[in-house]
This record gives structure tokens, C-alpha cells and sequence, in this order.
């Protein structure tokens, strides 16, 4: 017989992955906007109407989010619908990284990565 074993443990790894980059993403206004918003020579600077959509999007995204997780959720289960989503909190924590890039920051699109990172969380 299959040891499920290795199933758990890839479970078990993606959930705490999963709650890990969950919390991240609702703390991580907190800090990063007071330094974002205070100089407007700083190659990614956010203007205030920016900065409001960059803390409030998560929230704004949680409605159909939420609506469209419950039916999967109900389809897949809720592990494999985790599994399923940490690639993208992955890919959203990626863009915000990108965001620090010189080359992203020279081509004048940081802003845009941020506040799309924050529609994929």
C-alpha cells in the first residue's frame, strides 16, 4: 500500500505556505506605505489616491473572491483549493518583489506591479 505520507506532507507544507503569505498580505501595508508615499523623487512612490488602492484592493478582491472560493471550495475541498492558490500568493509576493527591480523601476512600471500584485492576493 501507498503511504500517505508524502500527501500530507505536501498538504501540510502548502497550508502553512498558504497562511503564511495570507497574513503577510494584510500586514504588509502597514509598513510599506508609510516608505512608499513620503518621497516623490523615489523611483517607486505611490501617490496618495495610489496608496489607497494599494491598501484597500485585497479587501475590494475579497468579495468575489470569496463568492468564487466558496463554490470551489464546495467542488475541490478545501486542501486542493489551497494547493490550487498558493502558486498565485507565489506569484503576487514575486511581483512585489519585481516592483524593487531596477530595470521594472527605469521602465516606469513599479506602480503597476504593486497594485497588481495586491489584485492577485
Amino acid at each position: 500500500m501507498k503511504s500517505p505520507f508524502k500527501n500530507q506532507l505536501i498538504a501540510t507544507l502548502f497550508s502553512g505556505l498558504f497562511q503564511v503569505g495570507y497574513i503577510t498580505i494584510w500586514c504588509m501595508t502597514s509598513t510599506v506605505l508609510p516608505q512608499i508615499t513620503k518621497d516623490p523623487t523615489s523611483p517607486v512612490y505611490l501617490t496618495h489616491e495610489e496608496a489607497s488602492w494599494f491598501g484597500s484592493l485585497p479587501s475590494l478582491m475579497g468579495i468575489p473572491g470569496s463568492i468564487i472560493g466558496g463554490m470551489l471550495g464546495e467542488r475541490l475541498g478545501p486542501r486542493r483549493l489551497q494547493m490550487i492558490l498558493v502558486p498565485f500568493l507565489i506569484v503576487s509576493h514575486i511581483m512585489v518583489h519585481a516592483a524593487s527591480w531596477e530595470v521594472v523601476q527605469l521602465a516606469g512600471v513599479a506602480q503597476f506591479l504593486l497594485l497588481a500584485s495586491r489584485v492577485v492576493q
